[in-house]
């Protein structure tokens, strides 16, 4: 699409939340030129986001200013915002083609008035990135963060739109929006960043925003790493967890870079009566109650409250070496030995209930001396465990110290496509 320039004016306006101050005492007014204050065009669909138009002002471009109002001088609509280091991320407010949208801000000399017209057509602009350009000391569990001055069109957001390299080489990275509104993009590296290395990250102008415009310019940003990892502000990634008696999760422990790495961390249970936690953050059920996990790296702690809901079967069955059941919700529960896949999971033997791996519903249950099956809602059956009365059709071996026994951790699908009611 052909792009209307941006008109910027400047006008003497009384500045709002600014105290009693004079305007007189003020040392001069900042040029239009010096603010890097960016309006998008209205949104195509404004519904979604509840704003018709997104304004920003890069990271150092309002000084020392705490706050700063935002005002549709057209329709007296007006916005406050807190900055950080002199600047803000997209904020929406109601205007349309042709009206004009003021800043304001107070610094420790200067007011700082800036007017931008809201314009048919503007392409989108990066507005901030963290780290930013040129930081140094970068922490090694570091992910890269992109702010687009309004929202995106998720389609055009992967890894060929934002990347990051080293030495010309793509470090493998996965890319999503943290936010609902897609204006804040998150490229996370697979693995841990190299120590004193410099990268680069480029973000393309195959960026499109929902019109469907490019980005006005490719943008690309140096960085370069320290030698230490970052735990400060840890947070866990699940603050909330329910699960059944032998039921497990993996948790992590993330702050603003990224993941915290496992070997950093000291797990705790306050009551391993209810739910157990490795070193790794496997979190897993034991009886039913309340119990928090906590995490401890480099002096910060992060917690989850975890929830053992107890289990009501409606069916139990033994078999030679282990005893399986049927719970209210479909949900198949075994427990004890698991020679040759008799639980259902890659779960070692267990002496509480371990859920069977497939995330199934069952309707009905069947526990053999060596296997066990179930039938699910469409009629497929599906066994687990081992010996030929598997029914799978799939020469699979899952036991190392008899590599001949046929046998499945995993649930399967009775081969033939034959629909069942009932398997005894």
């Amino acid at each position: 699409m052909r792009r209307l320039s941006a008109v910027a004016l400047l006008a003497p306006v009384c500045i709002v939340g600014c105290g009693d101050a004079p305007l007189e005492s003020v040392s001069r007014r900042i040029e239009a030129a010096d603010v890097a204050f960016m309006v998008s065009n209205p949104q195509r669909d404004a519904g979604a986001t509840s704003a018709a138009v997104f304004a920003s002002a890069a990271v150092g471009s309002l000084g020392n200013a705490a706050t700063a109002r935002i005002t549709n001088m057209s329709t007296g609509a007006a916005a406050d915002v807190a900055l950080t280091d002199g600047g803000f991320d997209p904020i929406g407010i109601a205007a349309g083609i042709g009206d004009t949208i003021r800043l304001t801000a107070l610094t420790s000399s200067n007011v700082i008035s800036m007017d931008r017209r809201v314009e048919r057509e503007r392409p989108p602009r990066v507005v901030r990135t963290v780290p930013a350009a040129r930081k140094r000391d970068v922490p090694l569990n570091a992910a890269v963060i992109v702010v687009f001055s309004e929202p995106v069109d998720p389609a055009t957001l992967n890894s060929s739109s934002v990347r990051l390299r080293r030495a010309d080489q793509a470090v493998a990275a996965s890319v999503r929006f943290i936010d609902g509104q897609h204006l804040k993009a998150r490229l996370e590296p697979a693995a841990l960043l190299e120590p004193n290395t410099t990268y680069e990250l480029a973000v393309s102008t195959a960026i499109r925003d929902l019109d469907g415009d490019h980005l006005e310019a490719p943008v690309t940003i140096e960085f370069s790493t320290g030698h230490t990892v970052n735990a400060a502000g840890a947070y866990m990634d699940q603050s909330h967890v329910t699960l059944a008696p032998g039921e497990s999760l993996q948790l992590q422990v993330r702050q603003q870079f990224g993941y915290v790495p496992i070997d950093l961390i000291a797990w705790s249970s306050a009551d391993p009566s209810v739910a157990t936690v490795d070193h790794a953050g496997v979190v897993r059920g034991v009886a039913p109650g309340t119990t928090t996990i906590t995490a401890t790296a480099q002096g910060e702690t992060a917690s989850a409250e975890v929830y053992i809901a107890a289990l009501d079967f409606v069916q139990v069955d033994a078999g030679g070496e282990h005893t399986c059941g049927l719970t209210t919700q479909g949900e198949a529960y075994c427990w004890g030995a698991n020679w040759g896949g008799l639980l259902g999971s890659d779960a070692r033997g267990s002496t509480t209930p371990v859920r069977v791996s497939g995330d199934l519903r069952f309707v009905s249950l069947t526990v053999g001396s060596y296997h066990s099956c179930g039938v699910v809602a469409d009629g497929t059956a599906y066994c687990w465990g081992g010996g030929p009365a598997l029914g799978t059709g799939v020469d699979e071996r899952c036991e190392p110290s008899q590599p001949d026994y046929v046998c499945s951790r995993q649930p399967r699908p009775v081969a033939g496509g034959v629909r069942f009611t009932q398997i005894s």
